[in-house]
């Protein structure tokens, strides 16, 4: 699943994570996937995994999404344009997963407006 990160409590080690279907889930610094607890923020797009814990619905193998950290450091993304047969950068890129299951960059080119996808990692 998809969410972002709507609150952190530093101290304890914990946080919350508002889901797509605007739920919160809880999340522990253990459940992150190789990512630091400290270099989180509030507001991060994150991807997670559902498991059902003693208290009810908790977030596993937390990771922040890599288009959030390219867009943070400033990065852009590129892919092919079929119309303009050149590599351009994506306009307004987005994670998305694809039918079959494999991750997407969606987006628009920067120079024709047409619809463009980037396959595999952001």
């Amino acid at each position: 699943m998809k969410g972002k990160i709507r609150k952190l409590i530093w101290g304890r080690g914990f946080g919350f994570i508002v889901a797509e279907d605007n739920k919160d889930v809880f999340f522990h610094r253990s459940a992150l996937a190789g990512e630091d607890f400290d270099a989180l923020k509030e507001g991060n797009s994150v991807e997670f995994d559902l498991e059902r814990g003693p208290r009810g619905l908790q977030a596993t193998n937390v990771r922040v999404d890599d288009l959030f950290r390219k867009q943070e450091r400033g990065e852009s993304v590129q892919a092919y344009c079929l119309k303009c047969r050149a590599k351009r950068e994506i306009k307004d890129p987005k994670t998305v997963i694809m039918k079959n299951g494999r991750p997407a960059t969606q987006g628009t080119c920067s120079v024709c407006g047409t619809k463009m996808f980037r396959i595999g990692k952001a």
